[in-house]
């Protein structure tokens, strides 16, 4: 079956109710939304909406820096506590920028 769902950061802006904004997502359609904000799991959730995908890891730098890996590690693991928790079945990472490399 097609699911199908927003990025959260394409609509959401300063100006943005986000309750409005997921409340007419759920009512057109949508089945989730994914890269929501944390503070706003709870209302997705209460919404009937899925939360596809969540960041793994702040963005940059990414793994392909070694100096990064222990706190990257630690981020990812958090990470996966967290989508275990709010059943999010996708997380995001990035092997980062080649800068030099």
């Amino acid at each position: 079956m097609l699911k199908q769902a927003f990025t959260w950061w394409s609509f959401f802006k300063p100006d943005t109710d986000p309750e409005t904004l997921l409340r007419r997502a759920a009512e057109i359609g949508f089945d989730g939304v994914e890269l929501i904000d944390e503070a706003f799991f709870p209302l997705a959730k209460d919404l009937g909406l899925e939360i596809f995908s969540h960041r793994g890891h702040e963005r940059e730098p990414g793994f392909n820096r070694r100096d990064r890996l222990a706190s990257l590690t630690t981020e990812l693991e958090a990470a996966l506590k967290l989508a275990e928790r709010w059943r999010i079945p996708n997380l995001i990472c990035f092997s980062g920028d080649r800068r030099g490399l």
